[in-house]
């Protein structure tokens, strides 16, 4: 996206491990969306930060994280995807887990989680 076109805003839904509930991210710049897995993502940018969204009852739900700059190396949103593609493969996800992700992320993180919390 050129610097003079215009900017879409969206708000996010992201996890919050410590109080177990999902809270609103306002402002956040739409930046794509991909088929992917037989679901939608979008991929949005806020405060240095790339966050991949589902949709979910008409809002969008943060699955995945990752700083826009990490050890000086800048990722654009089609890198982000395609690492968060990767990684989705990697880790087995299934859309039973990515929907009990977001319906119940307590008994997600209980069922799937053994090593990392889920957001920061």
């Amino acid at each position: 996206m050129k610097e003079s076109e215009a900017k879409y805003q969206v708000s996010i839904k992201r996890y919050n491990p410590n109080k177990n509930g999902w809270y609103r991210c306002t402002d956040c710049d739409y930046k794509q969306n991909s088929r992917f897995a037989n679901r939608e993502f979008y991929v949005v940018l806020k405060d240095g930060r790339y966050f991949v969204c589902v949709g979910k009852n008409d809002e969008l739900y943060s699955v995945y994280f990752k700083d826009e700059v990490v050890d000086g190396e800048k990722y654009y949103p089609g890198e982000i995807f395609s690492i968060f593609r990767k990684e989705y493969l990697k880790r087995g996800i299934t859309q039973e887990m990515l929907d009990l992700f977001l319906n119940n992320p307590l008994e997600y993180r209980t069922k799937y989680q053994t090593d990392k919390p889920v957001q920061k």
